[in-house]
C-alpha cells in the first residue's frame, strides 16, 4: 500500500503529483474527494486545492478497495472511517467485504439473447419517434 509510493518530503502537493505518485487519474481523485470527507484538500485563497501526506494514506486505502479488490462505493464509505480509526484492520474490512457480497461485478461480455427482439422493437420505435420530431421541426421551421 503505502510502502510502495515514494512520497517526497513536503508538506503540501498538487493534485497533479498526487495522482502521478499514486498513478491515478486525475478524474478518479476528483470524484474520491467528492464522495469520502476523509479526502478532502485543503483550498487556497485562490482556490487550488493542495493535499497533505496524510491524504496518500486515505488515498492508498481507496484504492486497494475500490480499485484492486472491487469493493462497491457504499460499502467503502462505511470500511473507510473504521479503518482510519483503526477500529478495524485493512485486512479484516477487506475479507469482510468480500464475504458480504460486496464485490461490483463486471458485466461478463455475453449477450442476452432474449431481450434481442425487445431491443430490436425499441430500437424501431425510438427512430420512428425521431422522424416524426424532425418531421415537426421542418413543419414549423424550427433549427
Amino acid at each position: 500500500m503505502l510502502e510502495n509510493i515514494k512520497i517526497p518530503n513536503k508538506s503540501l502537493f498538487r493534485p497533479e503529483e498526487v495522482c502521478e505518485l499514486v498513478k491515478l487519474r486525475p478524474y478518479v481523485l476528483r470524484f474520491w474527494e467528492s464522495e469520502f470527507p476523509e479526502l478532502a484538500p485543503l483550498i487556497t485563497e485562490s482556490g487550488k486545492k493542495l493535499y497533505e501526506p496524510d491524504h496518500f494514506k486515505v488515498i492508498s486505502i481507496l484504492k486497494l478497495l475500490l480499485v484492486e479488490h472491487k469493493i462497491n462505493l457504499a460499502r467503502a464509505k462505511v470500511l473507510l472511517p473504521k479503518i482510519l480509526s483503526g477500529e478495524v484492520s485493512l485486512q479484516l474490512a477487506i475479507e469482510r467485504a468480500k464475504n458480504q457480497g460486496t464485490k461490483v461485478k463486471r458485466a461478463s461480455g455475453h449477450k442476452d439473447k432474449t431481450r434481442a427482439p425487445q431491443l430490436l422493437v425499441a430500437k424501431k420505435k425510438l427512430e420512428q419517434m425521431i422522424c416524426s420530431l424532425e418531421s415537426i421541426k421542418r413543419s414549423h421551421h424550427w433549427e
